[in-house]
């Protein structure tokens, strides 16, 4: 429920306080690009890809510069102790 894929069968749900029950397919989208993280057991990385182009790949979905991309990549690799791992490939 609360990664916008199934509807509620009854109740309401919210996220920070945004009631998402009858928005679209593309209302919801737009809420897991923005406020919804999810964390897959398989990493579904591309292999041909650097770890930080990896990072980068859900926020060509948002309205950024390549250059504002790259700033938050670096930033979260940074925040989970994988700085040093930028330009390595995920094999």
């Amino acid at each position: 429920m609360i990664g916008l894929l199934d509807q509620p069968s009854e109740g309401e749900v919210s996220i920070d306080g945004l009631k998402i029950n009858g928005q679209g397919d593309k209302e919801h989208a737009r809420l897991r690009n923005e406020s919804i993280g999810f964390v897959f057991q398989s990493f579904h990385l591309i292999p041909d890809l650097s770890v930080a182009d990896n990072v980068e790949i859900p926020l060509l979905y948002r309205k950024m510069t390549s250059s504002e991309r790259r700033r938050r990549s670096l930033q979260a690799l940074e925040r989970v102790g994988l700085s040093s791992r930028v330009n390595h490939f995920p094999t």
